[in-house]
């Protein structure tokens, strides 16, 4: 979930009229307002799936979340959008 709020923060950081996103639901270039709802369903989406999950398989799913966002954000990385600390 992290990865998200940072990916959030990244995108709307940066200009969206002039990069490609890799998001499906999105389309190449969102608005700031499909951004918006994108993140807040991904986001209330993954906490309500990881209670309903039995815990054995919670860990299975926050490491699959982890590395399909942890892509993006490489991705995101390589095209220019960078997070700096």
């Amino acid at each position: 979930m992290f990865t998200l709020i940072l990916q959030f923060l990244i995108i709307i950081a940066q200009s969206l009229d002039r990069l490609q996103t890799r998001y499906i639901l999105l389309g190449e270039h969102p608005t700031l307002k499909q951004v918006d709802a994108y993140f807040i369903v991904c986001i209330v989406g993954s906490v309500l799936l990881t209670i309903c999950l039995r815990p054995e398989l919670r860990f299975i799913w926050q490491v699959g979340n982890l590395l399909v966002q942890a892509g993006f954000v490489i991705h995101n990385a390589r095209i220019g959008i960078k997070l700096w600390f």
